[in-house]
């Protein structure tokens, strides 16, 4: 009867125990998925074929908009000068790539390719060096700013602006090195990345077979909605949709991750 009167609070106690223990946890990962996407603000809109999840609360038809049309490059310049509520657009796309420095290799890096205007709609945290400026974007010149991981693989504790690296045959030299952001749940930020001006880029990968988007920010005081009906509205005029088609592009915010992300904790929780 003592032993018993001992165990019956510990086990209580080891059971409160637990169930704090599950619900830190759960917490913990909430948390970290969501800090995943604090580079990107809420004023920030998506325009690209495929949409984030069901639109309009229809079924999510992946089968047609797989084969919709990617944004172009030149849809950027075409569309920047019809919105007004944008503060900056951008261009992004990349792939998965080899990167060499005399004898070593970073394999399976991300290679991205952005236009000038990148840093204004996506917060990046450059440690040394600088982004390329928009005359190295307009003549395509081979730069690039990498990520922490790529260059402690590269470079070891060396310096690394200034020095070229190889890419699918060419070479790059390096301007920049990203702040190292750390491992998180559904990615590795910039670590593992080099990313240089879209010109440049696409002399080394086909544009037309990677997963293209347009990032656009919303000018300070724009409610995101007006932004996206304007973005709809010339977008459609720019890709030649009729009035009577529906849109053959998707526009993805934050938003829709994030709220995605409290349904499923909720019933976690």
């Amino acid at each position: 009867n003592k032993l018993r009167t001992l165990l019956s609070p510990l086990g209580v106690m080891v059971g409160i125990f637990v169930i704090s223990s599950v619900f830190t946890m759960v917490d913990t990962m909430e948390s970290n998925l969501k800090d995943s996407f604090n580079m990107l603000s809420d004023d920030v809109l998506f325009v690209q074929k495929m949409p984030w999840g069901p639109e309009d609360g229809e079924t999510y038809e992946w089968w047609k908009y797989f084969q919709r049309r990617q944004p172009k490059l030149k849809d950027v310049a075409a569309l920047e000068q019809r919105l007004s509520l944008a503060e900056a657009i951008s261009f992004q796309t990349g792939t998965m790539a080899t990167f060499e420095y005399r004898n070593s290799s970073a394999e399976n890096m991300q290679l991205a390719a952005v236009t000038v205007d990148y840093p204004k709609c996506v917060q990046i945290d450059i440690e040394e060096g600088r982004f390329f400026t928009e005359r190295e974007a307009q003549t395509g010149r081979p730069v690039a700013i990498i990520g922490a991981d790529m260059k402690a693989q590269l470079f070891g504790e060396a310096d690394a602006l200034g020095k070229s690296i190889k890419v699918k045959g060419r070479k790059m030299e390096v301007i920049g090195v990203f702040k190292k952001a750390g491992v998180s749940i559904v990615s590795d930020g910039f670590d593992q990345m080099a990313m240089t001006n879209a010109n440049f880029g696409s002399r080394l990968m086909n544009f037309q077979k990677t997963d293209c988007s347009m990032v656009v920010k919303a000018k300070e005081g724009v409610d995101v909605d007006e932004l996206k009906e304007e973005i709809v509205q010339h977008y459609r005029t720019i890709r030649g949709v009729k009035p009577s088609e529906d849109n053959d592009f998707a526009i993805n915010r934050v938003e829709m991750i994030t709220s995605v992300i409290d349904e499923i904790f909720i019933y976690v929780e």
